[in-house]
């Protein structure tokens, strides 16, 4: 398919209000500047949850998994959406299944969007979803509560309840929902024990793959059910199951014990064991079992540094790709190994690999500092310590979120790693780590705020002055369709540059600036203060205060300012009547 090859701009119109509890999308773009609380990657898309609880999402969106109300793929993460014009807020865990992403709520409740043809959503249809909705318990029937985990697959979901019991729904032709039939659901049914037999109890954690899923007891057991052609289910054979059954040390003996995780993949699972080892099992053809080998296994064999060498130890976290599989060890560094043809092992090669290697920073730099692993078709991302978040592999569809489509080798930043992207008339700008902004584009009236005039296809620096500083502590980043641009510092107070004149820089003169000038409170007077956000129009902007009340400037010929009148413009912010 088509990439939409376009910076995708954060930008409400409006200034924003919280209603009901829920978020408006000029809030979800100030929110985008805080830190990843964890990551989530799909087929070919990815997504990151922020400590606010919002979901960006960046890549392929031909069946609206990128949840921002369009089928557009987008190389910038844009906010997922509850409703037109409002963010979804309250998410605790984010998951990414083939084409479909899931979230579960603060209040127990999933949502999903994205494809839905065999029911994957779970909300009692069939029909593809660019917007979340709601999992229920029952066609038509209330949502679905009390969930604790959840998981998604190639098209196939699953949620752990608080009770220890599993529901999963969508695609079940190999048996992977687990309720001892072979029939789709577009509803959660329950993982049972047997067929015919009472609810799979005692649950601790529950993985989906592309055609099985797998769950940890809490006696430290697995069970896996599902597509068992190429041994994905550990159990010893190659039989599909419709109900779970034990993944066992060896052919015919006896479980595998002190089972910490699972993860599972296209036609292979891994678990990570309580002493710090890892186990895989199913299709090897790539070496994404980590044994040294390319022999397909349907028992757990032991993941090792090297062929032949002792166990990889230290495994804090692993999670399994569509062939490859990456783990986080307990020192801060991630070992990952299988597929590599797009890089997505991230050592700096497209060489596939039996064995684990480092995910590097930099060529011949290990990255350090890792605290969670997610991992796609054929790209991983990884969430650091200080919040930010890094991918590699695989770019086609923009779902490394960098603002390319190129591919990456190695985790380093992209030659701009922003937080938030906006885009103007004919130019664009991004806030980068560290409260910097970098514009690009047209510059004939200052647009790029550096101090000049003159046009640059690579981002300049905005800065405090010609031939001075970088502007910094920027918390959220500005543009309207016109030819301005607005920053909000950390301080409260605004700076803002480019076209002026009819004010809308509100520095009390209608004099374009190619660098940053400061919004005053009246003319003459000191810098406007307590700003809380800011939302730039074409030739007018807007402010929230932390009064509640709302500031414009700029053009008033319509009534754009919003003060009951239709001056033809003013230079300093107005109050909204």
């Amino acid at each position: 398919m088509s990439v939409a090859r376009r910076v995708v701009a954060f930008v409400a119109l409006v200034v924003g209000v919280v209603v009901s509890g829920v978020v408006s999308p000029a809030e979800a773009m100030v929110a985008s500047t805080e830190k990843f609380s964890a990551v989530a990657a799909g087929e070919s898309h990815s997504c990151s949850l922020l400590t606010t609880g919002l979901v960006f999402c960046s890549g392929d969106n031909v069946a609206g998994q990128l949840g921002d109300g369009t089928t557009t793929d987008s190389v910038s993460p844009v906010a997922v959406l509850a409703s037109p014009g409002v963010a979804l807020s309250g998410v605790k865990q984010l998951v990414g299944g083939g084409a479909h992403t899931c979230a579960l709520l603060s209040n127990g409740q999933a949502r999903c969007w994205g494809r839905n043809t065999t029911g994957e959503l779970g909300n009692g249809s069939t029909t593809d979803s660019s917007y979340p909705v709601a999992v229920l318990s029952a066609p038509g029937g209330p949502a679905l509560s009390g969930i604790k985990q959840l998981s998604a697959g190639g098209t196939h979901t699953c949620a752990l309840l608080t009770s220890g019991q599993l529901r999963c729904w969508g695609f079940n032709g190999f048996g992977q929902l687990g309720n001892g039939t072979f029939t789709d659901s577009s509803i959660p049914v329950t993982v049972v024990s047997a067929v015919g037999g009472a609810a799979l109890a005692g649950v601790a954690q529950v993985e989906v793959g592309s055609g099985h899923s797998c769950a940890v007891l809490t006696s430290g057991q697995a069970r896996c059910w599902g597509y068992n052609l190429f041994g994905s289910l550990g159990d010893g054979t190659g039989n599909n199951a419709s109900v779970p059954v034990r993944v066992l040390v060896a052919p015919g003996g006896a479980a595998l014990s002190g089972v910490a995780r699972v993860a599972a993949g296209d036609n292979h699972s891994c678990a990570v064991l309580t002493s710090g080892q890892a186990r895989c099992w199913g299709f090897n053809a790539f070496g994404q079992l980590g044994d040294g080998t390319n022999i397909t296994s349907s028992s757990p064999v032991v993941v090792r540094t090297v062929a032949g060498g002792a166990a990889l130890a230290g495994v804090k976290q692993l999670d399994a790709g569509t062939w490859h599989n990456c783990a986080l060890l307990s020192s801060g560094q991630v070992r990952c190994w299988g597929e590599n043809d797009f890089a997505q092992l991230g050592n700096d090669t497209t060489i596939d690999s039996a064995s684990p290697v480092t995910v590097l920073a930099a060529p011949g730099v290990a990255l350090v500092g890792v605290k969670q692993v997610a991992l796609g078709e054929s790209h991983s991302c990884l969430l650091l310590t200080n919040g930010q978040a890094r991918c590699v592999g695989a770019n086609t569809e923009g779902q490394l979120g960098d603002t390319t489509t190129t591919q990456r080798a190695t985790a380093s930043p992209g030659p701009l790693v922003a937080t938030t992207i906006t885009g103007g008339l004919s130019h664009s700008c991004a806030l980068v780590t560290g409260g910097q902004a970098r514009c690009w584009g047209y510059n004939g009236l200052g647009e790029l705020g550096n101090g000049t005039t003159t046009n640059s296809t690579t981002p300049v620096t905005v800065l405090t002055a010609p031939g001075g500083p970088a502007l910094t502590g920027i918390k959220q980043l500005v543009s309207g369709p016109g030819s301005h641009t607005c920053a909000l510092l950390n301080s409260g107070q605004a700076r803002c540059w480019g076209a002026n004149s009819f004010g809308q820089l509100g520095n009390g003169t209608p004099t374009n600036s190619s660098t940053p000038v400061t919004v005053l409170a009246a003319p003459g007077g000191p810098a406007l203060g307590g700003i809380t956000q800011l939302s730039v129009g074409n030739a007018h902007t807007c402010a929230r205060l932390t009064s509640g009340q709302a500031r414009c400037w700029g053009y008033n010929a319509d009534g754009e300012l919003g003060d009951g009148t239709t001056t033809a413009f003013t230079t300093t912010p107005d109050t909204v009547l």
